[in-house]
């Protein structure tokens, strides 16, 4: 049973406290776990909302913690006409990627301004067909395919994004989405899917915009949307949020209270 649990689990002491961190969402596993644990930590209120665990176990909320970072950018991005969308992520079904490109489809189309979507990551080999299906819809269709384009892995995500103007996120599980977090630390205006972790982190309707696929997108108003989520001083107002409640700082005294606890 321990050489089965191995692949999910991670095993550590410090000053004689076990700690298990478990690297699936498995919900049987957790239920089952918390019977002999004094404390579970969730990385999200979202999952800990959502997974059920044993009533004498006391749980904590502690997310993820991130490198400040400040914006570089001095340009005026009122003025421009071109609206630049970037998701980031593996490319397989579970990021997703063919929702954000449908998206981005309905958005290019129902805004007076110049569209361009770039998707970056890398795919694992078991993947590939379902890149190459993504690549057969943006070729086929003449509505996108010269303004959608494909990249692949980038391992300095924030500066790279920072020159873009809207983050496209469509992922179908998550605990705490880092991509999204990421983003508003770039000062991105965000569109996504209400999966987990969401909550934490669109704390303010000028962070971005979360969609459930009922959504009736005529209803949305594009246009106004940007108009006022692309400005400086927008972008400055999400950096600095990230930097303030998600900083490794602020992770650090958070895990430090739950010890005392």
């Amino acid at each position: 049973t321990f050489v089965f649990l191995l692949p999910i689990l991670i095993f550590t002491r410090h000053k004689n406290i076990w700690y298990i961190r478990i690297r699936e969402n498995n919900a049987l596993l957790i239920w089952f776990l918390s019977f002999f644990c004094k404390s579970v930590i969730f990385i999200s209120s979202d999952v800990k909302k959502n997974l059920r665990i044993s009533s004498k176990t006391k749980k904590y909320t502690l997310m993820t913690g991130f490198q400040k970072y400040q914006l570089s950018l001095e340009a005026n991005f009122e003025s421009v006409k071109t609206i630049n969308f970037v998701t980031v992520g593996s490319i397989n079904e579970r990021k997703n990627q063919i929702e954000v490109i449908e998206l981005f489809k309905y958005i290019s189309s129902s805004i007076n301004a110049k569209c361009n979507l770039h998707i970056y990551g890398g795919y694992e080999p078991a993947d590939y067909s379902y890149y190459e299906s993504l690549k057969l819809k943006i070729k086929s269709d003449n509505e996108i395919n010269e303004s959608v384009h494909f990249y692949g892995y980038v391992s300095e995500v924030i500066p790279m994004i920072e020159h873009y103007d809207v983050f496209l996120f469509a992922s179908r599980r998550e605990g705490l989405p880092r991509s999204i977090i990421e983003a508003l630390q770039a000062g991105l205006y965000v569109i996504c899917r209400p999966v987990d972790g969401v909550s934490d982190i669109i704390k303010d309707p000028s962070f971005g915009l979360v969609l459930n696929m009922s959504d009736d997108l005529n209803k949305i108003n594009f246009n106004e949307l940007f108009s006022f989520g692309l400005s400086q001083d927008e972008r400055k107002k999400r950096n600095s949020f990230i930097n303030d409640f998600f900083s490794n700082e602020v992770y650090g005294d958070k895990f430090e209270d739950i010890l005392k606890r």
